[in-house]
């Protein structure tokens, strides 16, 4: 696979067959606690009551596959469930997994998925919450949950435990229908994967057409992206959450993606992770980031800490601080489009609006564009103090303008190669035409 613009390594699981066994609806915990969501279905599995293993001895694969069936919550009472082979549900409507105080575990050595929900056209209505997984075994890992469902995809406050020693995605959600709808809430993913592996945090593939909302996530060290979203064919929106320390890039996203509210930071240079980007903004008409903060402090080597890819039409990044501490690396940086690649010209290649950019970096220029037309940058603030650091690096670019902005670096604040930029109500030294290669 190519590490920076293919897409996870992927396999399928080994499907399962079985019947359903009809199971009478439970009302209680055996606490005194009432079932969650007893109103949305049908019945109601306690898989616990229904012979389940709670100290995480013994598989519990045969009772969730006895016991499958539509309209039905499978509830995890607090415990440990170990699982020893993938459980897979590929047509269903209305299925709910809930836990409280639960966790799933496997054995030392497994790679392999462990739940694994729908197919396109075939699936409808899931709902996974409170269950936590620990991958912490012994030369293992796993793609702990996927689900490629038409609508109605729900996960909240799912962790996952353990450094992955696995060459996929430790998830992956697509929402198959045009119309459909899914949110993940409060995934978290802490401690990512083994540096030589092709882990990813989580995988959105090219069978999602529908909208699909990340909120509060938190997804870090991975070395094969962080939030890998970019191959998503429909709406997409990352609100909120922590992204640290991912290679290739912390959040990736095209195709009109959103990235708000969000916090990147990238401080472990010794990870031994690929180009450790911020924010990539990948393929598509356009892409936006708001109100995010992106930190790159210490890095193995990146370039940039928000990028536009050669794929990508336009972006917009408005009302985002950018901290940058690594030397030579752009805070924006903008590619030459690819030859395959179509532009608007109507259309900017990036809007700046509200952007701060601040931090040490010495050397090269905060923003970096090539070969890219009407960049606009308004209310934008670059002070950054190391060594020969550059302000705006233009090169092969024309029909730039600047406005009610500050450059303040002890470089050049704009370095214009065959590019040119009006500028109004800025404090900025005066743009000089050179040949030099002094740009990021």
């Amino acid at each position: 696979m190519d590490r920076e613009t293919g897409s996870p390594t992927e396999r399928s699981p080994s499907r399962t067959d079985g019947t359903t066994t009809e199971t009478a609806t439970g009302t209680e915990t055996g606490t005194g606690t009432p079932y969650p969501y007893t109103e949305r279905f049908d019945r109601v599995v306690d898989v616990r009551q229904r012979g389940a293993d709670p100290t995480g001895n013994e598989p519990i694969n045969d009772v969730l596959e006895a016991n499958r069936g539509n309209d039905t919550l499978f509830f995890f009472p607090p415990g440990t469930y170990l699982m020893s082979d993938p459980w897979v549900v590929r047509e269903f409507s209305n299925v709910g997994v809930v836990g409280r105080d639960a966790t799933v575990t496997i054995p030392p050595g497994y790679k392999n998925y462990l739940f694994a929900f729908g197919e396109p056209d075939s699936a409808r209505g899931l709902l996974f919450e409170g269950v936590d997984f620990d991958c912490s075994a012994r030369d293992s890992g796993a793609r702990v949950l996927e689900a490629r469902i038409d609508d109605g995809l729900e996960v909240r406050d799912v962790t996952v435990r353990g450094v992955q020693e696995v060459d996929f995605a430790a998830t992956r959600f697509d929402i198959t229908s045009e119309s459909g709808r899914g949110v993940v809430e409060r995934l978290r993913l802490p401690d990512g994967g083994v540096a030589h592996s092709r882990a990813v945090g989580c995988y959105v593939g090219d069978q999602s057409y529908g909208a699909l909302e990340f909120v509060d996530c938190r997804m870090e060290s991975f070395p094969n992206n962080g939030l890998y979203a970019s191959s998503s064919k429909g709406p997409l929106v990352v609100r909120g959450g922590y992204y640290a320390n991912n290679g290739i890039a912390s959040v990736r996203v095209g195709n009109g993606g959103v990235v708000r509210n969000v916090r990147v930071r990238c401080d472990a240079g010794d990870n031994g992770f690929e180009n450790m980007r911020g924010i990539r903004l990948r393929n598509g008409a356009s892409a936006r980031v708001e109100n995010c903060t992106v930190e790159l402090i210490d890095v193995t080597y990146s370039d940039g800490a928000i990028v536009v890819e050669e794929w990508l039409e336009s972006a917009t990044v408005r009302d985002t601080t950018v901290r940058i501490d690594t030397d030579g690396i752009a805070a924006l940086r903008v590619k030459p489009p690819a030859p395959t690649a179509t532009t608007a010209a109507s259309r900017p290649a990036l809007t700046c609006r509200g952007v701060d950019i601040v931090g040490s970096a010495a050397d090269n220029a905060a923003v970096s564009v090539n070969s890219r037309n009407g960049c606009l940058f308004r209310d934008v603030s670059i002070q950054q103090s190391g060594r020969r650091r550059n302000g705006i690096h233009l090169e092969q670019s024309t029909g730039n303008r600047i406005t009610n902005s500050v450059i303040d670096v002890p470089g050049e604040a704009i370095v214009l190669e065959n590019a040119t930029i009006d500028t109004t109500d800025t404090r900025i030294g005066t743009p000089r035409p050179t040949s030099s290669t002094d740009g990021a």
